[in-house]
């Protein structure tokens, strides 16, 4: 009888102990991912998992850029929480420049590759047009040469986070150590640079997020005319042309790529995009000369 007492006291404790764990990685899981608008924590040590593309996943892509498709509901909900947050952040979230001049600005995200990014950079170099390209860590680890190429013809450079997550599924911690500041040191080693500019993956950031980083004297960068490059069944190259064609508006923030899968439309659509937009009337310049920001922390 004894016997049986103890066996069932161990198998008590055990049980105890078992549950207390399961109950403590529940907590850790959802205090690292949870929805809350958490401010950076000091003295956190555990390090948030973001998955380590080895390329931008095509079907990672489509699923969730589909929030900015234009005949999506969702498409709705992006553009209406954009326009709530340029007003509520109007000097560090931005969308677009001064609309009284006519001047634009081409972005190009989810660069550097090798496939890509150098076609784009010798078409801007033929029609001596100055970009903004918003790097991804990963990608530079793997190409600096091509992140030196970029910022030595002049073009300006910015910070697309390290892996290419949905920031609002993070928190406000996670995304500053993992994503933020990572790729930030990627650029103080190749270009000896700190970007102000950030392009959030997917255009999505949570408000928390936005305050957090306008205390550290960073720019949230968006845009206002979506190319849809990014979309496989609405990147053919002269669709690419027509939209933004129909879109273009002075002081507009233009969305394109220069890295990822399926691109290639993308490096045909410009050499016309540029000829048109340049015979429109339009110049083009870096969204620094466009918003009149320093893109980059002092030394």
């Amino acid at each position: 009888m004894k016997k049986v007492n103890l066996e069932r006291q161990k198998s008590i404790f055990y049980g105890f102990i078992v549950v207390n764990v399961i109950g403590f990685l529940f907590f850790l899981i959802y205090f690292n991912k949870g929805g809350s608008d958490r401010e950076l924590l000091q003295d956190e040590e555990s390090s948030q998992y973001f998955p380590d593309f080895t390329e931008l996943d095509l079907k990672e892509e489509i699923t969730l850029g589909l929030q900015n498709d234009v005949y999506s509901q969702a498409s709705i909900e992006f553009k209406n929480n954009l326009s709530r947050q340029v007003k509520k952040f109007p000097h560090s979230f931005f969308v677009q420049g001064n609309t009284t001049k006519k001047r634009i600005a081409l972005t190009f995200d989810d660069a550097p590759d090798t496939v890509h990014t150098e076609k784009v950079l010798a078409i801007l170099n033929k029609y001596n047009v100055k970009a903004t390209f918003f790097l991804v860590g990963f990608k530079m680890e793997r190409h600096p040469k091509i992140v030196e190429q970029i910022y030595e013809q002049g073009h300006d450079v910015g910070n697309h986070s390290y892996s290419h997550p949905n920031f609002t599924e993070y928190s406000t911690n996670s995304i500053m150590r993992e994503q933020i500041l990572k790729t930030e040191k990627l650029f103080q080693e190749i270009l000896g640079v700190r970007p102000k500019m950030i392009r959030p993956p997917y255009g999505q950031i949570r408000d928390g997020q936005i305050r957090h980083l306008e205390k550290k004297g960073y720019k949230i960068i968006d845009w206002s005319v979506d190319s849809f490059d990014w979309h496989p069944q609405k990147n053919a190259s002269e669709t690419i042309v027509e939209r933004v064609l129909d879109y273009a508006h002075s002081g507009a923030i233009i969305l394109l790529h220069a890295g990822g899968l399926n691109k290639e439309n993308t490096v045909e659509a410009l050499p016309a995009l540029i000829v048109t937009l340049k015979n429109n009337g339009y110049e083009f310049v870096t969204v620094e000369e466009l918003l009149q920001l320093r893109p980059y922390f002092l030394r």
